[in-house]
């Protein structure tokens, strides 16, 4: 935060920093033991114990998984809102839905609250919903909440002065509910390129391997995807699927030219981006969705919807296809399979346009958000997050 944090309020911190995660895999410990930054002293930072306590007492009732998410999150900004009494500051930036009681504080104290929306609210609930009515028999699981929370999240909106949101995707869905457009920045993800490739990738033996990386449900389009194998599985075209599953895959009648590996650590990420030329990410419904990112980095071009970040330049560094359009994806792949000069190009345009999202050219604009919101002479904010 360039010198402004005053204070950083959260729900986990490893004092310990990464010395407490050489050892511990990649499981939930190894992403706790990472919950910290090297800039960030620990005096900086209060994790409010309550709230993990209060949090261990609703995993163990029986309420659905959604209602005790919402119920946590209500903990959280409850506790989180003690804090702002407790240092100088004249700014909050926070994290939606888990905000609404430090907002009220901040405001009640004459503070500006800046507001980081990194989802689409009630349109993803609804796009979550309408998926799993529509494919039930794939035995679907995601968090329900209740209507209450979005009527918190809509009074976060509300008394927001500035909203942050990563994708004219999100902006859309937020002024569509009423949210005045002065009000929203768009600034994207950042990503830090580890070991930057320098080759474009090309195709080997006339085979196309697509990647599919990520979560895999239904909002992020893995029925239009296996779909879209079906209709080329007369060509050479291989699909890996990679993720964790929320649905059933026993359930889906899998084509033979793809390979469902599940879960993979995070250290064997950077192989499947090594060892495939395409990255397939149809969602009906992101934020952002950071793997676009990640594929650029490593020379992929990407498959994706206008439903999330704007990171594929169309007929450029990959293609942009209508939602729900296993067809559209189907004579992409096809395409390229014609045309594979194309896939070279595509993967040297996408090495040079995601220089757009590296940390020097999005933080700058994050920076000028914070300090536009700032009152002369006090420089400091303070985060929850």
């Amino acid at each position: 935060m360039a010198g402004h944090l005053a204070l950083l309020v959260t729900d986990f911190w490893n004092p310990l920093g990464r010395r407490a995660g050489r050892f511990l895999g990649s499981g939930v410990l190894k992403r706790a033991a990472e919950r910290f930054h090297p800039e960030i002293p620990s005096s900086k930072v209060r994790v409010p114990l309550r709230a993990h306590i209060r949090a261990l007492a609703a995993a163990s009732g029986r309420r659905p998984l959604g209602e005790s998410l919402a119920r946590l999150s209500v903990t959280l900004a409850r506790e989180s809102a003690r804090w702002a009494d407790r240092c100088d500051h004249d700014t909050l930036f926070t994290f939606c839905g888990a905000a609404l009681e430090v907002i009220e504080r901040e405001k009640a104290l004459g503070n500006r609250v800046i507001l980081d929306q990194f989802d689409t609210g009630r349109e993803l609930a609804n796009t979550l919903r309408e998926e799993s009515e529509r494919y039930k028999s794939l035995g679907a699981s995601y968090p329900q909440y209740p209507d209450w929370y979005y009527d918190r999240l809509d009074e976060e909106w509300r008394l927001a002065d500035q909203i942050v949101v990563n994708s004219d995707w999100t902006r859309q869905c937020l002024t569509g509910c009423g949210v005045p457009a002065g009000k929203i920045a768009l600034i994207p993800l950042s990503v830090t390129a580890t070991q930057p490739v320098d080759k474009p990738k090309r195709m080997s033996g006339g085979r196309l391997r697509v990647l599919w990386l990520g979560r895999m449900c239904l909002g992020k389009g893995l029925v239009y995807a296996v779909e879209a194998a079906r209709a080329v599985s007369g060509l050479p075209i291989e699909f890996t699927f990679a993720g964790i599953p929320a649905v059933d895959v026993t359930r889906i009648d899998w084509p033979a030219n793809c390979r469902v590996i599940g879960h993979v650590p995070r250290s064997a990420v950077d192989e499947l981006y090594r060892s495939h030329e395409l990255l397939l990410f149809p969602t009906l419904n992101d934020g952002f969705g950071r793997v676009q990112i990640e594929a650029a980095l490593h020379g992929l071009p990407i498959i994706a919807t206008e439903r999330c970040g704007s990171v594929v330049e169309h007929n450029r560094s990959g293609y942009v296809v209508p939602a729900r359009s296993s067809q559209a994806i189907a004579e992409c792949l096809a395409g390229l399979l014609c045309r594979p000069h194309l896939l070279e190009e595509m993967s040297l345009a996408a090495l040079a346009g995601v220089t757009r999202f590296s940390e020097n050219q999005v933080w700058p604009r994050l920076n000028a958000v914070i300090a536009g919101a700032m009152k002369a002479g006090v420089p400091e904010e303070v985060t929850c997050g």
